[in-house]
């Protein structure tokens, strides 16, 4: 793990180069959402995998989620070190 953020700008500062392989983007965060995170972060970095987490059921998810530039979503508890070196194995 590259950081750890408490907001989505704090987020968007600290990949100014795209230089993160993914990025694990929680929906709900302080100040700006997460959704409109990952549309910025995916703007400015066109070939970095932004993955959405949080609680939700996928049938549950805002709308906005669908069209915001995520290359996906992860339920909170599906997340493992596994399931992540999976991602990373396919992605590079």
């Amino acid at each position: 793990m590259a950081g750890d953020c408490e907001s989505a700008e704090s987020a968007i500062e600290l990949i100014p180069d795209g230089s993160a392989g993914i990025v694990l983007m929680d929906i709900h965060m302080p100040g700006m959402d997460g959704i409109e995170a990952t549309r910025r972060i995916r703007a400015a970095h066109p070939g970095l995998i932004v993955l959405l987490t949080s609680t939700y059921d996928v049938e549950d998810l805002p709308w906005e989620a669908a069209d915001c530039g995520a290359a996906g979503y992860l339920h909170k508890e599906d997340l493992s070190p596994d399931l992540l070196t999976q991602i990373w194995r396919t992605t590079h």
